[in-house]
């Protein structure tokens, strides 16, 4: 196996001790050769220890030229791995930027819609409160039309018996007048109660009235006449008044609907705002613990290398 392929640590006290074997052998055949020149080859043990540092000189060389080639296969490496990871760092660096700037603008978001949310909550709070007014002033309007029709039916039912009374006489003196009136006013309420004091009061003026002609009868049934006209006035209004009241509670129910309907998709955004906002701030963390081992790694393999160049 190639000495580039084995790790860093490793590869550097196998380098170390290499070298300093080849500068052990160098040195000691260099130191020998010199002794021999010296002696001129006149002892034999000498001349074999020569012969065989000679070949260790030789060995130590090639050894040292094989291991120029391993390392300069691992330096291109280590280049290369250099130039790798600076750009991993460089482009970690922009993502970690880039997950930040999400997280922080995702986070505005969902503000922005809490605070929406808020809003329609105030909105529908408001809405809800003028449909109860309204519908309560519905419940108001059909009471108080309720009593008066009763009123009114009661008077109309009172002058009809009236008529009729007088209707079933030939001739009506006072005493018989007055006392049909009265007993149709302790039936009545209201302002027909007082019309018809109104027409006791008249009545003395008069001596006797003929069915005939009409006079008291035709009095009477124009008081009728007057408590149906006054009846339908009021229903003709009731029902102006409702429909206005329907209107507006239509209206408020409307707005009530499309208020909720906002809402809902205000939060939905928000949710999606808050879960992207999460995953950007859990990317961006993931990126960092990356981000932050390709420097180391790039680190050591500059100093290893450097090292490496020293030996």
């Amino acid at each position: 196996t190639e000495i580039y392929t084995l790790s860093l640590h490793d590869a550097l006290p196998i380098w170390g001790v290499a070298v300093m074997r080849r500068v052990l052998v160098l040195g000691v055949a260099s130191a020998t050769a010199v002794a021999t020149d010296e002696e001129k080859l006149g002892n034999t043990g000498v001349a074999k220890v020569v012969e065989l540092l000679s070949g260790m000189k030789a060995d130590a060389e090639k050894e040292a030229q094989e291991e120029k080639k391993v390392f300069a296969k691992y330096e291109q490496w280590a280049t290369g791995t250099i130039e790798e990871l600076k750009g991993a760092i460089e482009g970690g660096k922009t993502d970690i930027e880039s997950f930040k700037a999400t997280k922080v603008s995702m986070k505005a978001r969902a503000s922005e819609m809490a605070a929406a949310i808020d809003e329609n909550t105030a909105k529908l709070t408001e809405l809800e409160s003028a449909k109860e007014a309204k519908e309560a002033d519905k419940a108001k309007a059909n009471k108080e039309f309720a009593e008066l029709k009763a009123e009114y039916d009661t008077n109309i039912a009172a002058v009809g018996k009236a008529i009729d009374i007088l209707k079933a006489q030939k001739d009506i003196a006072f005493p018989q007048l007055s006392t049909a009136l009265l007993q149709v006013k302790s039936e009545m309420t209201g302002k027909a109660r007082e019309l018809t004091t109104m027409l006791l009061q008249q009545a003395p003026g008069m001596k006797t009235y003929e069915t005939s002609s009409g006079g008291v009868i035709e009095m009477i049934e124009g008081l009728k006449d007057r408590f149906t006209e006054e009846l339908y006035a009021a229903q003709k209004t009731h029902a102006e008044t409702i429909g206005n009241l329907m209107t507006v509670i239509t209206n408020l129910n409307g707005q009530s609907k499309n208020e909720k309907a906002q809402m809902k998709r205000n939060q939905a955004t928000m949710q999606k705002a808050n879960a992207a906002s999460a995953k950007a701030a859990e990317e961006q963390k993931e990126q960092e613990g990356v981000t932050e081992a390709d420097e180391k790694d790039r680190k050591s393999t500059r100093l290893n290398s450097s090292h490496l160049c020293n030996l």
